[in-house]
């Protein structure tokens, strides 16, 4: 499953996801009741490197991202209203078709896209930059589109990295492979784990572990809606 092509129903009743198999092309996108993954909509495709995948802008209404779903096996049972997903994002052309639709999803959450001029990491400079504020302090999400190197933990693609700027004071979160804003604190995901802490006086305060998802396996469930 490809996080960056998914998303959850605002009410948290479906998710829409996209998949591949074992087999080469062998993709879809799916709509599900949450948190199983039995498909009420779907969308067969035939590579996994553009487009796929959807975003919800309300409770009863998604965007599909695949204009040439009328052309491949695809059903819809879910009584959910589809719509195709506009591509004229400005910041496609820093990346592929494979993270269009995280763009889009970024800005509805209420990021806002910062230029890159000014940001240089150990990482280099990200493809794309988004941020967003909370109690004077900036939270930035930095967007790469590469092969990392191995000390860096990741074995190519697209992921992220997240800086926090307190006054004049930057300092880099390596270890965060996602994080947001949550009320008057920040929800971010490290080494398995959900953590959070509240900012207080420019400073990341209070932290604490929400989940710690590492001893969980994979058990299968047979979902209970036809």
């Amino acid at each position: 499953i490809y996080p960056y092509h998914s998303d959850l129903s605002p009410d948290g009743k479906y998710f829409i996801y996209f998949a591949k198999s074992s087999r080469l092309l062998d993709t879809w996108t799916a709509v599900s009741k949450a948190p199983y993954l039995k498909a009420m909509d779907f969308y067969k495709k035939k590579d996994n490197w553009s487009w796929g995948g959807g975003l919800f802008s309300s409770n009863k209404t998604y965007l599909l991202n695949d204009r040439e779903y009328k052309w491949r096996k695809c059903f819809r049972r879910s009584g959910l209203i589809m719509s195709i997903m506009s591509t004229n994002n400005p910041a496609q052309d820093y990346l592929t078709g494979y993270t269009q639709y995280y763009l889009t999803r970024l800005n509805r959450d209420g990021w806002q896209q910062c230029a890159i001029e000014d940001i240089q990491t150990k990482y280099g400079r990200p493809k794309v930059a988004f941020s967003k504020m909370i109690n004077n302090v900036a939270l930035y999400k930095l967007i790469y589109n590469e092969i990392p190197t191995k000390e860096q933990g990741k074995q190519g693609g697209v992921y992220e990295r997240h800086q926090l700027l307190m006054g004049d004071k930057k300092i880099e979160y390596p270890t965060w492979e996602w994080a947001d804003i949550d009320g008057e604190r920040i929800v971010w995901a490290e080494q398995g784990k959900l953590m959070a802490a509240k900012v207080e006086k420019g400073e990341l305060n209070t932290i604490k572990e929400l989940a710690d998802f590492n001893s969980m396996q994979f058990e299968e469930r047979i979902a209970p809606y036809k």
